[in-house]
């Protein structure tokens, strides 16, 4: 798909396949395409060029009310003066399904979503995660093919969010409905989604499960959006059984994979939780060793980041979990280390 708006182009030749029952996120940051995609399959836009296709059914020019589609938009929408029972019950009433049916699959849907006892309710009387799965109901009770999620939870608080992330992920999986969900948020992709596309600029960089995203990024984009990475500039000085090895001051290096083809990448990419700190004087030999100083210490309840200066490479990020060990203090001079399968090449043309 493609789809402009006057000289913009939003989305930029677009193409992805999408399983039935598959829990699928469109992961990017504010105006790279997602939402724009989300409304072209739901019919509410069209694309300039390209089709959208449900099984074997070209839905491209049927009307939004006309496809087994339903979104669920970031505002819920529901009707103040409506109890939760009726503001469910609202889609299946336009469409004029039995009274007995409507009972049926309402109370059913309810159900699905724990929320049962709220059927009398209003939605002032209502939390924001209530709100949420009440509008999550309304939706499934019309048992769309294929369900749009446009950042459900960015209106809620940071506990909250975390618990529904998980409310909805376990909907999904008891209903078997097939997701789409939108969102920007790298930490909510990774734990609801089976996979992933990343976008930017109204194209795809890549589509993956969150592992192979996080751990193999295909771009520096990618890299960079979905956690914090430490770029390092490389060339190869020694090349050994596989393996190459770039040499600095002190008897410090780095070594690194040699792709399929044998050749060495000009940058690599290294998470910060997988570097090893340990005091220089008392350090583990290691392949790769970079020595530097503590500059800056933050903590995180969780864990504890440092950052270290270095002659070699510049100022290196590492993130370690606080599980008691001791953490160097700010000037302390260290090493670090990482293991072989830590580092990944980054595409020259894409490092920076």
């Amino acid at each position: 798909m493609t789809k402009r708006f006057g000289g913009f182009r939003a989305v930029d030749d677009v193409t992805l396949e999408i399983g039935e029952g598959e829990f699928f996120s469109l992961l990017g940051p504010s105006g790279c395409g997602k939402t724009t995609c989300l409304r072209m399959m739901a019919g509410f836009e069209q694309p300039d060029s390209g089709a959208v296709r449900l099984g074997s059914r070209d839905v491209t020019g049927t009307p939004a009310n006309r496809r087994p589609v339903n979104l669920v938009f970031q505002s819920y929408e529901l009707f103040p003066h409506m109890t939760v029972f009726d503001n469910v019950a609202f889609g299946l009433k336009i469409k004029r399904v039995g009274r007995t049916e409507i009972e049926a699959r309402v109370t059913r849907t309810l159900e699905s979503v724990t929320a049962a006892h709220l059927a009398a309710r209003y939605p002032r009387e209502l939390s924001g995660g209530q709100q949420q799965r009440i509008a999550l109901a309304r939706a499934l009770v019309n048992e769309p093919g294929v369900l749009l999620l446009d950042e459900p939870l960015s209106a809620l608080d940071v506990k909250l969010r975390k618990q529904m992330q998980q409310e909805l992920k376990q909907i999904q999986h008891r209903l078997g409905t097939t997701f789409v969900y939108v969102t920007h948020d790298q930490e909510e992709a990774f734990v609801m989604s089976d996979r992933i596309a990343v976008m930017n600029e109204g194209r795809i960089l890549q589509v993956a499960v969150p592992r192979e995203i996080y751990e193999r990024p295909a771009t520096r984009f990618v890299a960079d959006f979905v956690g914090s990475l430490n770029v390092f500039p490389f060339r190869m000085d020694e090349r050994a059984a596989g393996l190459a090895t770039m040499l600095v001051e002190d008897g410090q290096r780095i070594v690194a994979k040699l792709d399929a083809s044998g050749r060495a990448a000009t940058h690599l990419g290294v998470r910060p939780e997988r570097i090893r700190v340990q005091l220089a004087e008392t350090a583990e030999a290691s392949a790769t060793r970079l020595v530097g100083v503590v500059e800056s210490i933050d903590y995180f309840g969780t864990s504890t980041r440092l950052q270290v200066a270095t002659a070699a490479v510049g100022v290196v990020v590492c993130e370690s979990a606080n599980t008691g060990t001791a953490v160097p203090e700010q000037g302390e001079r260290v090493s670090l280390t990482w293991d072989l399968d830590a580092a990944f090449g980054l595409p020259p043309e894409d490092a920076r």
